[in-house]
């Protein structure tokens, strides 16, 4: 496996560049379990090698770092060690690592993964550094690339890392500041600053995110079926369905809330509508609201119908970042259909328009999996998913406990965020390792056609889960047009499970309140009209 990774690559000049040293021992720790070592060495041995052992590796990182700053290709004492003795047991059979036999060299693969972690430390500082700084070069290749390494992104990433599960041995584990993983996704990270950085990290911040469950009505002719291009499908057994609405985006609802906001002197600093909420020519008449208000993040989901009966459309997730001058935008793609059954059919009362005895597909094409991080600064970064991919643990969910976003934004189309349903099931998921904040949301208008036995009726249309207070449904009243989570940040020191001490730097998310939003008298009359 590492030779695949390392095809075409000078072993020599790995030792370089630090996060293509990081890749490589995580490759080896990975495929021979040999992690495990740090909290249960083989019998007879001892971790960590000596007391000083911490401090020797602090040490080390702060030297090369210093080194590579000035052009100083020498490595330190320990790292060239660890280094030579990796490089001349090359030939060593991995089950010698596997099992502990060849000690040594699991001593130096480890020492070498905990250096380099140690050395992208001050990572999130590199914004403020020279243009050719050891930091500012690092950000500039995980911008061009979407990885800190310079090994081929086909093989493996090396990203910044946001939360460390606490819990458990993995390989996870072994890492403060720095991931890696093996997968087909792509990961773009998008670094934007918002608000005052350091003082963010001396305080924390307040943020204030609104809630517009929006549609609020749900027709049954919004769900259309469509041929679609298989023609390996069994007719009689399935069909493709699409999700089109046709009443457009209510801006002045969105207005009217956000100024409700604004006249009980809350600052809002993001706007979340579920997936599938607009079509692409809405986004930008959005943007251009959000800002005015105020507000720097938006995300919401976009559907764009299919053009043809038998051609698929697409289901994405739009993410966009005001910086006061221009928006930062990007697409995360929904990589799960959903699969609509009898039992589905039924609780949405769809039996009109969707044949019960089929098992109808979304009609959206599948693109090759990728997910963007957002980096806001001070350690805190965001994803955005949308529906079944928070339910499937694949790859995408393999590369969000890697790199430990503090929060996850879930955009669904789905009935009430209720305790009880699969949602809070899959967002405990991330919410217990690697300790992400995790929110959803879904539209008022599916949260109203849903049925089911046993379920009392509820207006249920979010439900947050953090690993410090735990779970929290989250209701919109009858009066209400949208609501508002205030959020903030905590921060505590952590450890490696190598032994390493690291001091309070990333945050994590709790929900501190939970606000709604009342409509003027003329929305919440028209809002009633809808209803009827």
């Amino acid at each position: 496996m590492l030779d695949r990774i390392l095809a075409r690559t000078n072993w020599d000049r790995i030792a370089e560049w630090p996060p293509d040293v990081f890749a490589c021992t995580a490759v080896l720790l990975h495929v021979t379990g040999a992690f495990r070592f740090v909290v249960s060495p083989p019998a007879g041995e001892q971790w960590p090698p000596s007391c000083d052992w911490a401090m020797r590796v602090d040490e080390a990182a702060t030297e090369w770092v210093a080194r590579l700053n000035v052009g100083d290709t020498r490595l330190p004492q320990l790292v060239g060690e660890s280094w030579q003795l990796l490089s001349l047991s090359r030939g060593t059979q991995l089950e010698d690592l596997a099992t502990g036999t060849s000690w040594e060299i699991c001593q130096a693969i480890l020492t070498l993964h905990a250096v380099v972690d140690e050395a992208m430390a001050d990572l999130d500082e590199a914004q403020g550094y020279p243009a050719d700084t050891f930091e500012a070069t690092a950000w500039r290749l995980l911008a061009e690339t979407g990885s800190l390494s310079r090994l081929p992104t086909s093989g493996i990433r090396v990203l910044p890392k946001g939360r460390l599960a606490q819990g458990g041995i993995n390989l996870r584990s072994l890492s403060r500041n720095l991931s890696s993983h093996v997968s087909p996704v792509d990961v773009s990270w998008t670094r934007v600053r918002l608000g005052d950085v350091e003082e963010r990290k001396r305080r924390g911040m307040t943020w204030n995110l609104l809630l517009i469950p929006w549609p609020f009505e749900i027709a049954d002719s919004d769900f259309q079926p469509t041929a679609g291009p298989l023609l390996n499908m069994d007719p009689e057994s399935f069909g493709f369905f699409q999700f089109h609405p046709q009443r457009p985006l209510d801006l002045s609802h969105v207005q009217d809330a956000l100024e409700a906001a604004a006249a009980g002197d809350v600052a809002v600093h993001a706007v979340v509508l579920p997936e599938a909420a607009v079509v692409p020519e809405e986004i930008g008449l959005l943007e251009n609201l959000v800002a005015e208000h105020g507000a720097v993040f938006l995300a919401t989901g976009v559907r764009e119908p299919c053009v043809s009966p038998t051609q698929l459309g697409r289901n994405y997730a739009h993410i966009g970042v005001w910086n006061g001058e221009e928006w930062t935008r990007l697409q995360a793609d929904k990589h799960h259909r959903w699969n609509l059954d009898a039992s589905q059919v039924h609780s949405y009362d769809l039996s009109s328009v969707l044949t019960p005895s089929k098992i109808w597909w979304e009609a959206i094409s599948i693109p090759r999996r990728n997910i963007p991080i957002i980096d806001v600064g001070a350690g805190a970064t965001a994803a955005v998913l949308i529906c079944e991919d928070l339910a499937r643990l694949d790859e995408v969910a393999e590369v969000l406990r890697y790199v430990g976003p503090s929060l996850v934004v879930a955009l669904l189309l789905d009935g009430p965020q209720l305790a009880s349903r699969w949602s809070s099931r899959y967002a405990g998921v991330l919410a217990d390792d690697p300790g992400s904040a995790v929110l959803t949301l879904t539209p008022l208008g599916m949260v109203s056609r849903f049925r089911c036995a046993g379920t009392a009726t509820s207006r249920c249309i979010a439900l947050w889960k953090d690993p410090e207070r735990g779970l929290r449904e989250i209701e919109v009243d009858e009066a209400a047009g949208a609501v508002l989570l205030t959020l903030g940040e905590r921060r505590k020191t952590v450890w490696t499970a190598d032994g390493r001490c690291h001091p309070a730097r990333t945050p994590w998310l709790v929900l501190e309140d939970v606000r709604q939003i009342q409509l003027a008298d003329r929305r919440r009359s028209d809002l009633a009209d809808t209803r009827a």
